[in-house]
């Protein structure tokens, strides 16, 4: 591998560019080392992070999200929950559920705005 083109040199990058870059992590991973991953991910100048295949809606899962962003919250850090359910009637900390892009992988080179339908 390069110097530079891991975790780090791709968050070196995203700053070089003023922009915050969002570390995937698979949710069961996250959630035995949720402190550890959140306080690297602050250190490292990420700017969040998404996490995927949660797999369940059950009421395990919905203290998942509540504890995880919790705990981003302290870090300052954005959570994507990719593919969770979509709350409703909840107030609480705030959070990215669902990612406007358009047919799944918006393209940002494509010149189109994400705010359109």
């Amino acid at each position: 591998m390069r110097s530079g083109s891991g975790r780090s040199g791709i968050i070196g990058y995203g700053k070089q560019k003023r922009v915050k870059v969002l570390l995937w992590v698979y949710w069961g991973a996250l959630d035995k080392q949720m402190d550890e991953a959140l306080s690297l991910y602050d250190e490292l100048g990420a700017g969040g992070h998404q996490s995927g295949f949660h797999g369940s809606r059950d009421q395990e899962m919905v203290n998942f999200y509540e504890r995880l962003v919790r705990k981003a919250a302290e870090h300052h850090l954005v959570v994507d929950l990719h593919g969770a359910y979509k709350p409703t009637g909840r107030a609480g900390p705030i959070h990215l559920l669902l990612p406007r892009r358009r047919d799944g992988a918006w393209n940002t080179a494509s010149g189109a705005d994400p705010r359109d339908p």
